[in-house]
């Protein structure tokens, strides 16, 4: 009877693969700040301000953060002035999920965006929609990850 013979190289290789993957996952982190105008249907422009944790990976990037306007929109003098943000970016494209606490409103934005490697400047401009009344507004957004 003849007995196998073991290849050690694959295995090593394979425990190699397996200790190295949450690594690879778990990506980068990085801040970002951006700078922005949100304009609803009615040419109504509101500024806000949004700072994220951006992780930067191979595949899909993601972000948490929250963005904060600092008066309320022209469109809704009630509006929550904060909101949480999740979102993702895969090759120029952002999506934006803005989820606002007390009321439960959520937009989604979806945009293109364009980020400068030498310089750290990330543009991003799109269009956003509220899930609730389905009102429509455009967004830009300027600023920068370090």
């Amino acid at each position: 009877m003849r007995t196998a013979k073991f290849v050690k190289t694959p295995v090593v290789f394979l425990i190699v693969l397996c200790l190295a993957l949450p690594a690879l996952s778990a990506g980068t982190k990085k801040k970002c700040s951006f700078k922005g105008k949100r304009i609803d249907g009615g040419g109504s422009v509101s500024e806000f301000t949004l700072t994220a944790d951006y992780i930067v990976r191979e595949g899909p990037d993601s972000f948490i953060g929250k963005v904060t306007f600092p008066a309320p929109l022209p469109d809704d003098p009630n509006f929550k002035k904060i909101a949480r943000i999740e979102g993702t970016a895969v090759k120029g494209t952002w999506t934006i999920y803005l989820i606002y606490d007390i009321t439960g409103v959520k937009e989604e934005w979806k945009g293109s965006g364009t980020f400068d490697k030498k310089t750290g400047k990330i543009t991003i401009r799109g269009t956003g929609i509220e899930t609730d009344s389905q009102s429509v507004c455009t967004f830009e957004m300027l600023g920068e990850g370090k």
